[in-house]
């Protein structure tokens, strides 16, 4: 064993390590708001499409969404299959980026090593646990996570797709995978409104820059943007979307929501950006992307998708609501936003002359030594400082312990509601209130009467 190979292992074990809190964390992931809402609604003695109906017809029009939602891990109240569900959602994300990495780099013709590409995966996804604004509504609740982190789960495996078609293949190999890209399209749209947005527009951006490259349009492509523009048709013009832009008390008009989304676009840039662990890794990115050997495109054209991206992840909410969105907008936009960001890096790397950069060499060594950087940089800052520190002074066994006492007197007494007060901050949306008249309230009134009824 070689001293770089040993010392890779050792980078590994550590951003290993540095994941494994988000994993605990899937132990204190409970219900809470919409969970009960969902949960109750899922048991209804009616079909499944009758459902998903009634959720695009009087509510949404996230048809994707609204088909997930119907298998709702705590219809049973069973809080260990709500964690598991919740513990693949939080384990996948790395699988999700390491097959992404794998494209790329192949696309790029930039070989690695196998130990290298599970650091990079596993790096990446702690940039996104660690930035995400609510992790809640990110990943730990399951609602949230079927209309956010789903969908950005969605938006990167359509990009392994897109990226494996390009690579040599069978005719048959080839058709098959452009079938499964537009399926995939069609599930990645009907996620959220906002990925109805971002998704036509990706696809905008990879035709525009097809043809920039070889003036001829991809036909291929041409159809995946026409079915993500039907797709998102069926998200906006849904008679759910309608339904609730009218119950919506609050919206805004448009040069209002123009003006602040374009305040939370630069707030969000500088937060998303100007952190130690991101700025390591674009420093890394940048040194390394000299090794690529295809073009990635412009960097103005890169650096315009970020940018957009984050406005559109705050006008829609601004328009129909009249304000943020609780994050959950920004959560989703997240990982796609890092992925552009670093491919302007890269096209930034490839469009100027650096040359003032002398003979540097960004040997083994040195990026080994960006490894261990990133590590402590990352344990110093973001989500995990938090949790480490509530799973080590034992606040979340104090939240998990009120939450079953809860639980057992509501299985037996439906009616006596009382808000938590030992919740975590980044495990803190909407809970209970002891007030039969507001929402989650009666949602988890609801739900434990018709557990009885049940049984």
């Amino acid at each position: 064993m070689t001293r770089e190979t040993l010392l890779r292992g050792v980078v590994l074990l550590l951003i290993i390590l540095l994941f494994v809190p988000y994993l605990l964390l899937c132990g204190y992931a409970f219900p809470f708001a919409d969970d009960y809402c969902f949960a109750w609604t899922s048991a209804a003695p009616i079909s499944f499409v009758q459902k998903v109906l009634n959720q695009y017809l009087y509510w949404n029009g996230r048809y994707t969404s609204d088909a997930l939602i119907q298998f709702h891990p705590y219809r049973t109240a069973s809080i260990s299959t709500y964690q598991s569900v919740i513990f693949v959602a939080v384990a996948i994300t790395p699988v999700v980026n390491y097959l992404l990495i794998s494209e790329s780099l192949r696309y790029l013709e930039i070989e690695i090593k196998t130990i290298v590409n599970l650091i990079f995966s596993l790096s990446l996804s702690l940039l996104y646990y660690g930035l995400m604004p609510q992790l809640a509504e990110g990943i730990y609740w399951y609602v949230g996570a079927v209309n956010y982190h789903f969908a950005s789960l969605a938006f990167m495996a359509l990009l392994v797709l897109l990226l494996a078609i390009h690579q040599p293949k069978s005719w048959l190999a080839k058709r098959g995978l452009q079938c499964a890209t537009i399926l995939l399209i069609v599930v990645s749209v009907g996620f959220n409104e906002i990925a109805a947005v971002i998704v036509p527009l990706a696809l905008l951006l990879l035709l525009l820059a097809g043809y920039s490259f070889n003036r001829q349009g991809n036909q291929f492509l041409l159809l995946c943007f026409v079915v993500a523009c039907l797709s998102a048709v069926a998200v906006f013009f849904s008679p759910g979307n309608f339904f609730r832009l009218n119950i919506a008390s609050h919206s805004m008009s448009v040069w209002q929501s123009i003006y602040f989304s374009l305040l939370q676009s630069i707030r969000f840039f500088f937060r998303f950006v100007f952190n130690l662990p991101v700025l390591l890794a674009s420093l890394f990115v940048f040194m390394a992307g000299g090794e690529a050997k295809k073009k990635v495109g412009l960097p103005l054209v890169y650096l315009i998708f970020s940018l957009s991206i984050l406005f559109v992840a705050a006008l829609l909410p601004y328009l129909a609501m009249g304000q943020l969105g609780q994050h959950r907008t920004y959560n989703y936009v997240l990982p796609i936003f890092l992925l552009s960001w670093f491919l302007f890096i890269v096209s930034l790397r490839q469009s100027y002359d650096f040359s003032f950069l002398g003979h540097f060499q960004f040997t083994c060594s040195r990026k080994i030594a960006f490894g261990f950087l990133m590590a402590v940089s990352i344990f110093l800052s973001g989500n995990i400082v938090a949790i480490s520190s509530d799973l080590y002074n034992g606040k979340l066994t104090n939240y998990r312990n009120e939450f079953v006492v809860r639980e057992q007197q509501l299985l037996k007494s439906p009616s006596i509601i009382y808000p938590l007060e030992h919740i975590p901050a980044y495990l803190l949306i909407t809970h209970a209130k002891g007030d039969t008249t507001f929402f989650a309230d009666k949602c988890m009134s609801r739900f434990y009467e018709n557990l009885q009824r049940m049984k």
